[in-house]
């Protein structure tokens, strides 16, 4: 079960949860949160009729003089979750969540992040960016986050396309058609043919291989696959 900061229940708490969609979500919850001495400060809900499932989250505050607590809040909420089949979290407002951010050469993102942080509008603690390239450790600095460096391979700019990749197979050694494999076939196969293919060429590598060649007219589907 998830902790609140230094063991204590904050006043404020948000429930968020997703299940099948079903009548009587939305009556439970509220009914549960009435009960439990919670004033619903705002509320959220979608029902995606495609996927048949039912999002909602729900922003609350403990009623002053209730002996209401996280865990108390927290354990009471599992057999309602149980009846509806609901992934769900609750999330005490006083806890800060520990975020890594991770930048490349970009700063817009990382910018708006560390501002509202410091505006005190998205409440998270920040204690590290890490970046594959260090062009934004001004940035960081300025908001007073430490920023570490870690290359990412080599620079994509300066490998040669034309360098084949050591570590990747020869394509070559996995096409059917430079191997002559086809995986397996029947006793007797028939291979379809589109009339481009009805020559003595053609004709000579099926013998070859003892495969029977017939060309193609319509209601007759063409072999699938390469050619």
């Amino acid at each position: 079960m998830p902790a609140a900061a230094g063991g204590k229940a904050s006043t404020e708490y948000v429930l968020t949860l997703s299940c099948p969609d079903r009548v009587g979500i939305v009556h439970a919850v509220a009914a549960y949160l009435h009960q439990g001495g919670c004033n619903v400060l705002d509320s959220q809900q979608f029902g995606d009729r495609i996927a048949g499932r039912f999002f909602m989250r729900v922003h609350v505050e403990t009623v002053p003089g209730t002996p209401t607590t996280y865990e108390s809040l927290y354990g009471g909420f599992a057999p309602v979750a149980a009846e509806f089949g609901m992934e769900w979290e609750l999330h005490d407002t006083a806890v800060q969540p520990r975020v890594l951010i991770m930048v490349s050469k970009a700063g817009h993102c990382l910018n708006d992040l560390l501002y509202r942080r410091a505006a005190e509008s998205l409440r998270i603690d920040v204690p590290l960016v890490v970046g594959n390239h260090p062009d934004l450790a001004p940035l960081a600095a300025a908001h007073g986050v430490p920023f570490e460096h870690v290359p990412a391979g080599p620079d994509p700019a300066s490998t040669d396309p034309a360098s084949p990749d050591p570590a990747s197979p020869d394509p070559a050694s996995t096409d059917p058609a430079s191997t002559g494999s086809v995986g397996p076939l029947a006793a007797h196969p028939l291979v379809h043919l589109d009339a481009g293919y009805d020559y003595q060429t053609c004709r000579a590598v099926l013998t070859e291989r003892d495969l029977l060649g017939q060309i193609a007219t319509q209601r007759v589907p063409l072999q699938a696959g390469r050619r």
